[in-house]
């Protein structure tokens, strides 16, 4: 099978696969096919993400050549992170990824650290980061609203006038109706929410959540710049009095944010 020539048709539907999919996996030809215009952190993270689907042996059977109506989503969901946790696990493995991360401080700086010495995309570092980590955190990935994808240059650029900010929240916005309007339209959603295994299990930040301007995610991903804040958990739809540290990070030119949350961790402080 190793000397089996690819088809030219065959070679088609992988480009086809390519314009919406990181990387393309053909297991009988045991090749691997990855965009070329990616950064090089992220082709990494997607050649190991399809390790992940050759190694675990009930993924053997999968045809991810098939239509995606063959699988139901749930389970197409369900393979795609067990093919990402052992993809991880394999590009930065737990016993050394774990005390690296607990060496340093929580944060994004420390997120930012790891991935470079792994030579692993942020988004990839970071879930890892909560996943596995001993504090009490979680992080929270926000994109804008379907039709709603912009240019952020030209919002930044266009909207920077919008933004006269106080010294404290909430934000005062000039007293223009139009343009409260305009920045009113805007709206992010929760594209998804990881957690650490001590982060409170009664808080459950729902995917699809959303979010409109008057909030300090809002302004960090609209001026397309890093924040450290507070947040309040009701931002995220929870009746908890209760406000996380935070750090609001951009994504790049994914249009999307990183928000790194954690709580004090009292537990820590006890030495006998």
């Amino acid at each position: 099978m190793d000397n089996q020539k690819i088809s030219k048709s065959k070679i088609k539907d992988i480009d086809d696969t390519l314009n919406y999919a990181p990387a393309h996996l053909l297991k009988q030809y045991r090749l691997i096919f990855v965009k070329k215009d990616m950064l090089w952190t992220r082709k990494r993270c997607s050649i190991f993400h399809e390790l992940g689907h050759v190694v675990i042996p009930w993924h053997d059977s999968i045809s991810y050549s098939c239509s995606e109506k063959d699988l139901s989503p749930e389970c197409k969901k369900i393979i795609e992170r067990q093919a990402f946790d052992c993809g991880m696990e394999f590009m930065m493995p737990s016993k050394i990824f774990i005390p690296y991360c607990n060496s340093l401080p929580i944060g994004i700086e420390a997120i930012k650290e790891v991935a470079n010495y792994f030579e692993a995309s942020l988004e990839s570092t970071a879930i890892r980061y909560v996943k596995l980590n001993q504090n009490i955190c979680a992080m929270v990935v926000m994109e804008p609203k379907e039709n709603q994808k912009i240019n952020l240059n030209h919002s930044k650029s266009s909207l920077e006038y919008q933004l006269e900010l106080a010294s404290d929240i909430p934000f005062n916005y000039p007293n223009k109706e139009e343009e409260k309007t305009e920045q009113a339209e805007l709206i992010l959603k929760i594209n998804y929410f990881i957690k650490s295994s001590r982060f409170p299990k009664y808080i459950y930040i729902k995917t699809g959540t959303e979010i409109d301007w008057d909030n300090p995610i809002f302004k960090a991903w609209i001026e397309d710049e890093y924040i450290q804040t507070e947040i309040p958990a009701s931002l995220f739809g929870s009746s908890s009095k209760m406000y996380y540290n935070a750090e609001c990070f951009p994504l790049g030119s994914s249009n999307k944010i990183l928000i790194l949350l954690w709580l004090p961790d009292y537990q820590q402080k006890l030495k006998f």
